[in-house]
């Protein structure tokens, strides 16, 4: 167990004032570790340094009673006491079975473990004899701790913090912390972008997203952060965000294909349409076929086709990325735009569509692509 005899997790198990202070460890190392409530229970524990067990914020003087027990192997271990004015009380050093009553003063009280190389077996540790009216809350570390009391109001949100906070939360609570960071005018890291999404409600978190969205917020969401995010939302949701990001011009080309995966298709290529015919997409071109034309409804491909102009849209990409998604009446009407465009069919290129359109039609494009020779 590499342990630093110099640094201050090695030192605390004799220094009260290191034990109040911020819990530290160098070794934190367990097995069948089971708690969160009422009781905690561990197979096998190694411990240099200290950590919470549970934090309990008495509104009045109050008691509560600790049974604990453990088979220590090595090193040192106890159990303590850390009042609200930074006194120490040991609970349990000898390892035997041990019910002690303790008085727990208004304020911040704190229990928890402290090892100085401790190897430590069957450990147990459980609290009773408090009511709910004697307590405003009890949690079971500092992140679970600090989540609530930025919840509450209490404290300002610390985006950095996230990851290890929303292991204590629900995913309900998580979101209510995303509308708090969004409400404090947070500028997140897209890694902070994904951690909301990961550990929230995604139906919650992605209403958040839009009202903030249409108030005008979060200025530096675009369509990197989307496509981050996308895997982790509601499909209507991923739509709502293109159409805004369409709207302000914020969907980068690249970012294209994946949006559609995630997104709602159907409402998601009518955005896409309405954008390129108003103008505010008016860089896509025929390239950009290969990666939406298989995701959007034939009727939405057509209508991007038939805004394209002449340097938009070669045959190549008519022919591959087009024309295999189309029914019979939409292939006939983008074959008649890309002629009109002033584009000459080649005999190689006609013979290219003889099998995508009947014979009848075929004749047809034969004569229409005549009229421009």
């Amino acid at each position: 167990m590499p342990v630093n005899k110099s640094g201050n997790s090695y030192g605390m198990y004799d220094d009260d004032e290191l034990i109040a202070g911020e819990s530290a460890h160098d070794v934190w190392e367990a097995s069948n570790y089971c708690g969160g409530g009422k009781s905690v229970d561990i197979g096998k524990f190694a411990l240099n340094g200290s950590d919470e067990v549970w934090i309990v914020h008495a509104n009045k003087e109050t008691t509560l009673e600790i049974f604990s027990m453990f088979d220590l192997r090595d090193g040192r271990f106890k159990f303590v006491l850390v009042k609200p004015d930074q006194t120490v009380q040991t609970l349990n050093e000898s390892g035997r079975k041990n019910t002690v009553k303790i008085t727990l003063p208004q304020g911040r009280n704190v229990i928890k473990m402290v090892g100085q190389k401790a190897q430590v077996k069957d450990i147990s540790i459980s609290y009773g004899g408090v009511t709910e009216e004697d307590v405003d809350a009890i949690y079971r570390d500092v992140n679970q701790e600090y989540a609530y009391q930025v919840l509450e109001g209490k404290k300002p949100i610390d985006v950095s913090r996230l990851e290890e906070v929303s292991f204590n939360l629900t995913a309900e609570e998580v979101s209510r912390l995303f509308q708090k960071a969004l409400e404090e005018g947070e500028v997140l890291s897209e890694e902070n972008w994904e951690d909301w999404f990961v550990y929230s409600d995604a139906k919650e978190t992605g209403q958040y997203l839009l009202e903030e969205l249409k108030a005008g917020g979060i200025r530096e969401f675009d369509s990197g952060i989307l496509v981050k995010i996308a895997p982790y939302m509601r499909g209507e949701d991923v739509s709502e965000c293109f159409r805004y990001l369409l709207e302000h011009g914020k969907v980068s080309e690249s970012d294209l294909e994946d949006i559609l995966i995630y997104s709602d298709a159907d409402s998601s290529s009518q955005y896409l349409v309405e954008a390129i015919k108003t103008g505010k997409m008016n860089e896509f071109n025929g390239k950009l076929l290969a990666q939406v034309g298989f995701r959007i409804s034939p009727d939405d491909l057509a209508d991007i086709v038939l805004t394209l102009g002449k340097d938009e849209l070669t045959f190549y990409e008519l022919r591959d990325y087009v024309i295999p998604y189309l029914g019979e009446e939409q292939t006939m009407q983008c074959i008649y735009h890309y002629i009109d465009l002033g584009n000459v069919l080649t005999d190689s290129q006609l013979w290219d569509l003889w099998p995508r359109v009947s014979e009848e039609n075929y004749l047809r494009v034969i004569e229409y692509n005549g009229k421009q020779k």
